[in-house]
This record gives structure tokens, sequence and C-alpha cells, in this order.
């Protein structure tokens, strides 16, 4: 069986929160999703597309204000109302600011597929 990559219809049913993502927007995302190849478990192959491009347009701010990740309070330590006192832990702040896969929850699930799929330097016939 081929690889087969996702589609615009299958992006949409997976996330809902990215509902407001124009359809140009992820089109242009699904078609850009190196390092997937089809050397790449054909299991993963396009679950990993898709967390890739849900994760290319998060990091690049293609959300519109109001919906998907914008209200995403993850790594808030502390919130205050009046006169807004925000704090964030160290390490959510540092993965906003490296901009790597760690940088949104899309990112994060990415790299497991990548883990699973990018050769790694492996023991073969220990003694």
């Amino acid at each position: 069986m081929p690889h087969t990559s996702p589609t615009l219809s299958e992006f949409r049913d997976r996330f809902p929160a990215l509902a407001a993502v124009p359809d140009a927007r992820v089109n242009y995302w699904l078609g850009k999703h190196a390092p997937v190849t089809t050397s790449w478990d054909e299991v993963d192959y396009a679950d990993a597309i898709l967390e890739l491009t849900a994760h290319n347009i998060v990091v690049n701010g293609e959300l519109p204000a109001s919906g998907g990740d914008a209200g995403d309070l993850a790594g808030v330590t502390r919130f205050r109302s009046a006169s807004m006192d925000i704090a964030f832990s160290e390490r959510a702040a540092n993965a906003g600011l490296d901009g790597g896969y760690a940088a949104s929850k899309y990112g994060q699930r990415f790299k497991i597929y990548l883990r699973r799929n990018v050769g790694t330097v492996r023991l073969v016939g220990c003694i």
C-alpha cells in the first residue's frame, strides 16, 4: 500500500481548533512536510504530516487572534486580572522562544513520530 498524503478534509477533522485558518494556508503547509518522506513507516506518514502542518501554522502565527492556540494557557504559573500579572514557567517560556518542535503541542507530538522514523545510533549484537 503506498504512502498517502493527508488531505485538507483530514486536517479539518483532526484539528477543529484550527478551523479558522484559511484553506490555502493549510494546503500550503500540507505540501511543506520535510523531513517526512516515504522512507517513514506508512502508519506514521499521514499523521506526522498533519501534526507538522498544525505546528507550522501555530509557530508562524497564522492563527486568527480569537482561535486555536491563541487562548492556550499551557505553562502559565500565575495569572491576575487587575493590573494583569501573568507568569510563565521557565520551560514554557524557553519552548516558545526556541521555535523548535517544543514550541507547540503539535510539534511535541510530531517529535514522537520523528524519533520513531529517523534513524539514530543503535547497538546490534552486543556481547
